[in-house]
């Protein structure tokens, strides 16, 4: 039997897909607006530092340490 096909995501899919899924917890009462917006922004600012069309499984542990360093460096213009 053939190992099924892993769909090969890029940054800004995933975030994508994570973004919906933050806003359809407002819905539910889960999460308030105001903190899904937050999770939004920070979401977007991870995908402009690692690159959109980078894909999850070719980023390193490396990468993901550099772009979450530069995330801390980075001013979120609060």
């Amino acid at each position: 039997m053939r190992p099924a096909e892993l769909e090969r995501l890029t940054v800004a899919v995933a975030a994508d897909r994570y973004v919906e899924l933050v806003r359809a917890r407002t819905l539910t009462g889960a999460l308030s607006a105001s903190t899904a917006e937050l999770y939004a922004r920070d979401v977007a600012t991870l995908v402009e530092l690692a690159g959109a069309g980078a894909v999850l499984d070719d980023l390193t542990g490396a990468d993901v340490d550099a772009i979450l360093l530069a995330f801390a460096r980075k001013p979120d213009g609060r």
